[in-house]
């Protein structure tokens, strides 16, 4: 089930944070997050307070499996602007709980008056490079050497799609 995030998800979404960072294709190196649940609670309460910032978890039998954060831009030329970030746990990878989760973005951002979608994927996550294009994301750019991981500079790919 997908839903909006809950202050009672707090603790557990951050555990599904730090999972997925250990992935090691993420914007956060294995055990590099430092958020404690106190400033998780914050976030979350900021998040519900805001109408173009949102959170949405996938929940499978009480436990969280899957993130999707959004924020819009606030400035009136970029206000039509949605960042996304989208993470899985790994125990339901390949059950389209991405693909579910972005359509609940998309949903949203049409709701909050949101033109185009952003993201940005390191360059050797090649799941979410091809499910971005899957999705009807195009391609737009890429920051060179944007992220150091083990010793090694990496791209970082820019995608975009206008809704």
């Amino acid at each position: 089930m997908i839903r909006s995030v809950e202050m009672k998800d707090a603790e557990p979404l951050l555990v599904l944070l730090k999972e997925v960072d250990q992935s090691n294709v993420m914007r956060y190196s294995p055990g590099e997050r430092k958020m404690t649940i106190d400033m998780q609670f914050a976030l979350i309460e900021e998040t519900i307070q805001q109408s173009r910032r949102a959170i949405f978890v996938y929940e499978q039998q009480g436990e969280l499996m899957g993130y999707c954060m959004c924020q819009a831009e606030p400035y009136a030329r970029t206000k039509h602007i949605g960042e996304i970030v989208i993470g899985v746990s790994e125990k339901v990878r390949q059950q389209h709980v991405a693909k579910r989760l972005m359509e609940t973005a998309e949903a949203w951002a049409k709701e909050v008056g949101i033109h185009r979608l952003q993201c940005a994927v390191f360059e050797r996550n090649e799941a979410a490079r091809q499910f971005l294009q899957t999705s009807g994301f195009l391609e737009e750019g890429k920051r060179v050497d944007a992220l150091y991981v083990d010793g090694r500079y990496y791209d970082e790919i820019s995608y975009y799609k206008l809704i």
